[in-house]
């Protein structure tokens, strides 16, 4: 009898964490590196991602979660990149020039918000990116 007891609030714990979980760094680079290839149209990858810190927050009864990360990101192709957005371009800029293979690092927020169906993502970077 006292293994049951010992088991269920065992499960019970485990069960009441999954939900109070909070997004991982899993979730938040993945959403880096959409933006990361969306932004650079495939000429900068993700080389390494940690997260630096969280903390949960709720705002007008929004529950949420803000991410700090920090990051290496390859340029695969010689472009002008404006590290700020991950956005690259062929043409001169005031953007610095990066030969292919070249690194840069990153630090950046990503900002969670609890849903009904869990956590939802986002990263904004301030500024589009203008291909003209």
């Amino acid at each position: 009898m006292k293994k049951n007891l010992i088991l269920l609030s065992l499960l019970t714990s485990a069960l009441l964490a999954g939900c109070t979980s909070k997004p991982s760094e899993s979730d938040a680079k993945k959403i880096i590196e959409a933006a990361v290839a969306k932004n650079s149209r495939g000429a900068i990858k993700v080389t390494s991602f940690a997260k630096t810190d969280g903390v949960e927050f709720e705002l007008m009864g929004m529950k949420g979660y803000e991410m700090t990360w920090k990051g290496t990101f390859q340029v695969t192709q010689t472009k002008h990149v404006n590290t700020s957005n991950f956005c690259a371009s062929d043409r001169p800029s005031f953007h610095k020039k990066y030969e292919a293979g070249q690194t840069f690092e990153k630090k950046g927020t990503v900002t969670f918000q609890k849903t009904e169906n869990g956590w939802k993502g986002s990263y904004s970077d301030g500024l589009g990116c203008y291909f003209g």
